[in-house]
């Protein structure tokens, strides 16, 4: 496999997404070729791995640098095949409300009724929501087992945010994504627990999430997101 096809592939699929002064430093740089090529490796070795490669990205793609408000900062992407779309929650490969998206359309149906269940979260990607799992790609069935992998990448694009942005409202969905909480300083940081700990522990009772992502961006005389 050709690494700097593969490079250009996916800078091609970033033109008009309006983060390529963003992310290209990064996808030009030793550290991304280290990455590519070992994932590279673990497919010749009949190692699987998910979201596909010309998704990874697709989180960036389908919410543009200049209209994101919000960030929803994920660790793992589905680790089942065929599910993961590289974008945080969603499942529009499957269709079907996984465990994640499931639980988080329960809780904004308990005020929302008129919420969509549609699990590609496309829609609110298009609306300024960065769909970030900060593992891009994880081995089939072993979550965490990409996190070493993509840190570099991780960090560098959070700093780079942190510099160019503020006020943004970041949601860290899980205790393993407050490690990032020390790059974001100039944002707005809630830290909620993961909707994957199951339906009888689930403790947003009462912190109104979606709500008050919508009053902060009120605040801010920004748009409404529509759950």
């Amino acid at each position: 496999m050709n690494t700097l096809k593969k490079i250009n592939d996916l800078k091609k699929k970033l033109e008009d997404s309006e983060w390529e002064e963003i992310l290209y430093p990064f996808i030009n740089s030793t550290e991304f070729q280290f990455i590519l090529n070992k994932l590279i490796k673990n497919v010749e070795n009949n190692i699987r791995f998910t979201p596909i490669m010309g998704d990874w990205f697709n989180c960036f793609i389908k919410c543009k640098f200049n209209k994101m408000n919000v960030i929803f900062i994920n660790q793992d992407p589905y680790p089942q095949i065929n599910i993961a779309d590289g974008m945080a929650f969603s499942s529009s490969k499957s269709k079907t409300e996984e465990k994640a998206i499931k639980y988080i359309f329960d809780y904004i149906k308990s005020y929302d009724p008129d919420c969509s269940r549609n699990p590609n979260l496309e829609r609110w990607a298009k609306q300024g929501v960065l769909l970030l799992n900060t593992c891009v790609t994880t081995e089939l069935n072993k979550f965490g087992s990409h996190e070493l992998l993509w840190k570099p990448f991780i960090t560098y694009l959070l700093q780079s945010i942190n510099k160019t942005q503020s006020n943004i409202i970041v949601i860290l969905f899980g205790k393993k994504t407050e490690i990032w909480e020390n790059l974001l300083n100039n944002q707005i940081v809630i830290k909620v627990e993961h909707p994957n700990i199951g339906v009888y522990k689930f403790k947003w009772e009462g912190m109104d999430i979606f709500n008050k992502i919508n009053n902060l961006l009120t605040n801010q005389n920004k748009s409404k997101i529509l759950w």
